[in-house]
């Protein structure tokens, strides 16, 4: 470096004077990507917001809502869903991740005990196709799919409006 332009600072880690062009001064801290490392890990303003791994944040609310639209609430330091969580609480005992929640009426926020099903992780699938088979075996299937349309839209073609050429989708995002 030229000697017009160096300007030294002392390492917040190290104590060690280092160089810099001067147009850093205002945001270098540390000497060395070591020192960065050491430096910002889990040091913060005092030692009551200090943070390790394995703690609560001293900020954490509880419950937030995540982005799949459920609620999960922090259990030693891991996210859970709430439903998940209430429902060991009940049956005092840890869900294995292989077993599934099911809402019977497929309502997430309907959090009533009567509303949950617990399945294997095969079953569940199995449950909803068996489902649609039993809706054709009662001939109940053009009622699901008139109250599927009136509620969610028509998503789908038949082979007939598309031998036609005609039939189109009421929503757009398919």
């Amino acid at each position: 470096m030229n000697k017009k332009i160096e300007t030294y600072i002392i390492c917040k880690t190290c104590k060690t004077p280092f160089r810099i062009y001067p147009y850093r001064k205002n945001t270098v801290k540390y000497c060395s990507i070591e020192c960065m490392n050491k430096g910002m890990k889990g040091i913060h303003f005092s030692k009551e917001t200090e943070f390790k791994k394995g703690m609560i944040p001293h900020n954490y609310k509880g419950i937030h809502l995540g982005t799949c639209g459920r609620y999960l609430i922090s259990c030693k330091g891991k996210a859970k869903y709430v439903y998940r969580y209430l429902i060991e609480k009940i049956i005092k005992r840890k869900l294995k991740s292989s077993e599934h929640i099911h809402h019977k009426d497929n309502n997430k926020a309907n959090d009533l005990l009567d509303n949950y099903m617990i399945f294997n992780k095969g079953g569940h699938p199995k449950f909803h196709h068996r489902a649609y088979d039993y809706m054709v075996e009662k001939n109940l299937i053009d009622d699901y799919m008139i109250w599927f349309k009136n509620k969610f839209g028509k998503c789908w073609k038949t082979i007939p409006e598309l031998l036609k050429g005609g039939g189109h989708y009421d929503r757009q995002d398919n």
